[in-house]
């Protein structure tokens, strides 16, 4: 991209951004002083419910402890395959690996 047209927009961005940010802020000191009680309990409000959110999300995310992984690859314990105890051996090589990690060389002491 060539500069000048990285500096036009930039400093449009810039521009921008610096007339919003004064306008909330402009805004929330007016609502401030006429709702002060307000906006503290308005905050603790939303601040709650964002870390309710995140905890509900990270929940359903993580499946719990003693039940079966479910997935494309996933193994079910004591289903019969017919195919032995490695029938699944395939799809293990194909999944990504960790990178190994080496005591050697990575100590900077």
């Amino acid at each position: 991209m060539p500069l000048r047209r990285f500096a036009t927009w930039a400093g449009v961005g810039a521009v921008v951004w610096a007339a919003t940010y004064t306008a909330v802020g402009t805004a929330a000191g007016a609502a401030y002083r006429r709702y002060g009680h307000l906006g503290l309990i308005t905050s603790l409000l939303l601040v709650g419910a964002a870390a309710g959110a995140l905890a509900v999300r990270r929940r359903r995310r993580r499946p719990r402890a003693g039940t079966p992984a479910s997935g494309p690859g996933a193994r079910v314990p004591n289903e019969p395959s017919g195919e032995g105890e490695h029938d699944n051996e395939a799809a293990d090589m194909d999944a990504p690996q960790p990178p190994a990690i080496s005591s050697r060389g990575s100590s900077p002491c």
